[in-house]
């Protein structure tokens, strides 16, 4: 049975379902915001006719195929993940449209690409999964060409937020979110680990989003929810009493959740 967490999306092909993860990523469809930080993305990557783009850690590929829409004919697009489960995905959603993409099943530790193939490189949510975020940082920069660019965006599940009266139990879960991922509060250093591993011109966004609605939101924190009362940090009772709160703020429109994205781009020397 597939733990609900997202934290565990560097361990999709150790589960014998992958469909909640993808069904995560379909539901970030929703969140207002996350579409804006993907348009910004891509204005950080023009022109993009004709050009090489990398997708690291492309999930069911909706992004690689948006992108792959935009370099032209003579443009390629790869969209790489460490699941083979997700390349399937986004492969079967890429059937018969005719891009100039292909998907892969690659280790974003260890991308198998010479140096310098790609004039953009991109990743969305990935690197805070890796256990060396950093290097996997630089595997981007080190396939990037020459005035090449790589942009990242990543969230900073230190800074997720919730309105709630049980503020110790909403701190202890927040916590154990924060920590379950590899690397939950990089976000915050994207534009520094940037410009620390060679990078110039490093401009960089924050953006709170806000998550739309306890089903979203559920999806976020269950996984590190089960696991406090598992542990004893907090108790039955006490997630019960949580939960029903957080039902009630649905209920009537109050549910106030979010966190901050961190948006960088920087070019190679």
């Amino acid at each position: 049975m597939v733990q609900d967490d997202p934290n565990r999306f560097n361990r999709v092909d150790a589960e014998s379902d992958a469909s909640f993860f993808v069904e995560f990523l379909d539901a970030r469809k929703g969140i207002t915001e996350d579409a804006l930080i993907k348009r910004q993305m891509i204005e950080w990557m023009k022109p993009l006719l004709g050009r090489r783009v990398l997708d690291v850690g492309c999930g069911t590929g909706d992004d690689t195929r948006a992108i792959a829409e935009l370099v032209g004919p003579n443009g390629r697009v790869v969209g790489v993940d460490f699941s083979t489960k997700m390349i399937e995905e986004a492969r079967r959603r890429a059937e018969n449209l005719h891009l100039p993409l292909e998907f892969r099943t690659a280790d974003a530790m260890e991308l198998p690409f010479d140096d310098g193939s790609f004039d953009y490189v991109r990743a969305e949510r990935v690197l805070i999964h890796l256990n060396d975020a950093r290097h996997g940082l630089e595997e981007m920069i080190r396939v990037v060409c020459s005035s090449g660019r790589v942009v990242a965006s990543e969230l900073d599940l230190g800074t997720a937020f919730l309105d709630s009266p049980y503020v110790e139990v909403t701190q202890t879960i927040y916590k154990a979110l924060a920590d379950g991922a590899q690397n939950g509060r990089f976000g915050r250093t994207l534009a520094r680990q940037m410009r620390e591993a060679g990078l110039k011109n490093v401009i960089s966004k924050e953006t709170i989003i806000h998550t739309p609605g306890l089903a979203m939101l559920r999806m976020g924190i269950s996984g590190p929810l089960d696991s406090c009362v598992r542990e004893g940090r907090i108790t039955a009772d006490d997630a019960e009493r949580w939960m029903q709160h957080l039902e009630q703020a649905d209920n009537i429109g109050e549910l106030h959740a979010g966190g901050i994205v961190f948006t960088a781009a920087g070019e190679k020397p």
